[in-house]
Order: structure tokens, then sequence, then C-alpha cells
């Protein structure tokens, strides 16, 4: 199992109007904040699915959340987010963008 840190987001506007993540990049150290590689949505959730974890580490309160597969409450696009917690700096939507 490998783990890996999202460290910013990609982020593109489907047809209806709504902004969906379409790529992320990772990084290999927990204090680094540019990316090494890329990957898309897709492989992320394919990865999820082989038993790899993906995470964020918010900016301000270090606090760590896993990320998970889930489809958009807008539409049937499958997408990844960020598990809810107490705080919001560690959320996929609140990344940077890459």
């Amino acid at each position: 199992m490998t783990v890996y840190r999202i460290v910013c987001v990609k982020k593109k506007r489907d047809p209806s109007g709504h902004k969906h993540i379409v790529s992320v990049g990772l990084s290999g150290s927990a204090h680094k904040d540019v990316p090494d590689e890329f990957m898309t949505v897709a492989d992320v959730r394919t990865n999820i699915d082989r038993g790899h974890l993906f995470l964020t580490i918010g900016s301000r309160s270090g606090q760590m959340a896993l990320v998970e597969k889930d489809t958009c409450p807008k539409c049937p696009f499958p997408v990844i987010r960020s598990h809810a917690d107490h705080t919001t700096d560690n959320n996929l939507d609140k990344l940077t963008t890459c």
C-alpha cells in the first residue's frame, strides 16, 4: 500500500456550469507543498480500489483528511472528496490550483 499526499487540484467546469476536480498534484514529502507528480481523478479512484491511501494535510491546522471516492451531488459524475472533519483547510476544494 502506498500513501499519497494531495497538495493541489485542477478543476474543470462541466457543461451544466459547476466544477469538478479532474486531476491532483501529489507530493512525496509531508513538508513540501510542491507536487512531484500528477494523477487524474480516474487514476486516484482506481488506486483507492487497489488499497492505496490518499490524504490532504491542512496548511494552517496540520490536520490530515483521508480522500474517498464519491459521486457528485449535482450530477452522476464520479469524483473524490476529502473526509469531513472539524476543519476546512484540509478540504480538497480549499487546496491551491495546480
